[in-house]
């Protein structure tokens, strides 16, 4: 199938002309697609089992027309009985008299680990430019014979590339300035006549797609018949934590802005007195936010999730770990590459540590560190040579802990679980 990359010189002419400035298509710029239909159908399939054994999911979402459907969904939904994509559109076709119908999975890169690392490996370029994702990344996939996106016209709200899989597809995108005074268009369907100021993207299986994260947007069928996408949203602003400083001060600071929050409840005739309330129960959650930023639990939730934030490459659902898994003395093995394995001290000792968006705790013994620092510089390593090299006893806070063959043992097929470090043997295919 060839690479899915891009090189550096591709990247620094994208985010020089078109990142987060203007949509653009990018015609045929693998030498085949960046996920098959096979693979696609695999994915969805694991996606529609997950449903139907757990029950409602906000991952999913079934259209009729432009109808969610609601109930029964699970006997709408792709199984494996299907052989594949175009198996499953004829089967919908059927039950459904011919009327058209929409399949979205959002997150679905924790359905196939695999096309998930791909994907890494496709933004690894772009994050080197303009850092990882802040607030969250995630795949999305568009499966249907829709004539248009199935919940209408709508505000974007993340940079996206959507990567086409199967048959032609078409975006309308409108700059958001060009809806600000028609919010109320949100979910229309009537938007023909504003076309003339729209930019038209139109591709083919192999295109990719690019918009900003401030388009208005929606999908239009060039064709009658099925079309398959697969769309990765970055949605690159910082979280609610990272905003909540600055947010706090600017109210305190702005007496604009306390006073129209409060245009409610405030006496038009003391506007004053109305907007020292608001400063005084703003300084009281300050103090209490920063209480509450002391707090042992608080910290250690950032910990984790800056780390997993940042071994899972900006996304937030990542693929499960693996069910089971085993190494033997004379496997040799290597952390998988565009993988690192982070850690923190915790204090007491401990350490937190993450991998592939994973997190897990350990005592922070001196050689099992040696072990995370050895495994992260690519090289290759023997089973029984790392057992060996990294057990042992030692002080930790004045405390003797020992890291035993088996506990280490224990941690290399964790990591090894949690796709981190793979045995040379395996080979990786183009798939990983």
């Amino acid at each position: 199938m060839g690479s899915r990359v891009f090189s550096g010189d591709f990247w620094s002419r994208f985010v020089e002309q078109y990142w987060e400035k203007e949509p653009c298509l990018i015609r045929q710029p693998f030498s085949g697609l960046f996920a098959t239909p096979p693979e696609i159908f695999q994915g969805v399939v694991c996606a529609s089992d997950r449903y139907r054994g757990e029950g409602r999911s906000e991952s999913l979402q079934l259209y009729i027309g432009h109808a969610a459907l609601m109930a029964a969904v699970g006997k709408h939904l792709p199984t494996r009985d299907d052989g594949s994509v175009a198996g499953y559109a004829a089967r919908m076709t059927r039950e459904l008299n011919g009327e058209r119908f929409g399949l979205i999975v959002d997150d679905f890169q924790a359905n196939d680990a695999m096309l998930w690392f791909r994907i890494r490996r496709f933004l690894r370029g772009l994050y080197e430019l303009v850092g990882i994702a802040r607030e969250n990344a995630k795949a999305i996939l568009w499966l249907g014979n829709y004539e248009k996106t199935p919940f209408g016209l709508h505000p974007g709200h993340s940079n996206s590339f959507m990567f086409l899989i199967e048959g032609p597809k078409r975006m309308r995108i409108w700059p958001k300035e060009f809806f600000r005074r028609r919010e109320n268009l949100a979910h229309s369907l009537d938007y023909e006549q504003f076309l003339d100021n729209a930019t038209t993207l139109e591709g083919e299986a192999g295109d990719v797609l690019y918009w900003p994260a401030d388009r208005w947007h929606v999908g239009e069928s060039v064709s009658c018949g099925l079309s398959v996408a697969l769309s990765v949203a970055l949605f690159m602003r910082s979280g609610l934590l990272d905003d909540l400083p600055d947010s706090f001060s600017r109210l305190i600071q702005s007496p604009l802005s306390a006073n129209h929050a409060a245009s409610d409840r405030v006496d038009p005739d003391r506007p004053d007195a109305g907007v020292a309330a608001i400063r005084r129960r703003l300084e009281r959650s300050i103090k209490t936010l920063r209480r509450i930023s002391q707090a042992d639990e608080l910290k250690l939730a950032l910990a984790v999730s800056t780390l997993n934030r940042t071994t899972g490459f900006g996304f937030t659902t990542v693929p499960p770990p693996l069910p089971r898994t085993t190494l033997k003395n004379a496997d040799v093995i290597c952390i998988r590459p565009d993988c690192r394995i982070l850690w923190m001290r915790s204090g007491g000792g401990d350490a937190i540590c993450s991998a592939n968006g994973h997190a897990f705790s350990i005592t922070a013994h001196p050689n099992v560190i040696k072990l995370f620092e050895r495994l992260n510089t690519g090289l290759a390593f023997r089973v029984k040579d790392l057992i060996e090299e990294h057990a042992g006893s030692a002080r930790v806070n004045r405390v003797e802990c020992q890291a035993s063959p088996g506990d280490i043992r224990a941690l290399l097929k964790k990591l090894h679980g949690l796709r981190a470090v793979v045995r040379r043997d395996d080979g990786l295919d183009e798939r990983s």
